[in-house]
């Protein structure tokens, strides 16, 4: 078994090396045969022979939208495991947003669409059925009396921005006003 050196980084892990036979036919007087065939021992193993943590680390590179759901569909050791991954990766945007670490960074994407314009104080939302991100409103740094009233939908599986057009009674603006 191959081992790893103290230099090396944490996240490798030693595997065996995989062993070769050859394998040939033999003439009377003992001599090889001019072409010997190569055949690799075949190892039966599967992920659920990993240690857990690894496994876990593993999932955690899966994309939270439908790719959890799908690998919590294997078995019910996944299943657990990915309640742990998507807990943790809840956590860990809870605490980013908590301490200020989330920011905004314009980004050229080469998918289609429009991007929609950077802002804050907007409201968003996920909706399941279509795999999709609504974002309604907000401002921009350049615009800060003004408010936006748009409404876009990010497709998740295309990251496409697509700006869906709203119809309807409009209602009111509302106040609410607390006092003590």
């Amino acid at each position: 078994m191959a081992s790893s050196s103290d230099s090396e980084d944490d996240s490798f892990m030693a595997v065996d090396q995989e062993e070769t036979v050859l394998e040939g036919t033999m003439e009377q007087d003992e001599a090889p045969h001019p072409i010997l065939e190569v055949e690799e021992i075949r190892h039966n193993r599967s992920m659920s022979e990993l240690p857990e943590e690894v496994l876990e680390y593993i999932l955690s590179f899966l994309s939270p939208y439908q790719e959890h759901k799908t690998a919590a569909l294997v078995c019910k050791q996944w299943y657990r495991l990915i309640k742990g991954v998507a807990h943790q990766c809840y956590h860990g945007f809870i605490k980013a947003v908590q301490e200020g670490n989330i920011q905004w960074e314009s980004r050229t994407y080469p998918y289609p669409g429009t991007p929609i314009t950077q802002r804050f104080s907007h409201s968003a939302c996920y909706y399941d059925a279509n795999q999709s991100m609504y974002v309604f409103g907000g401002c921009t740094q350049s615009s800060c009396n003004a408010a936006f009233n748009d409404l876009w939908r990010l497709d998740l599986n295309s990251k496409e921005w697509i700006r869906p057009l709203a119809s309807g009674k409009r209602e009111d603006a509302r106040l609410c006003l607390l006092t003590r």
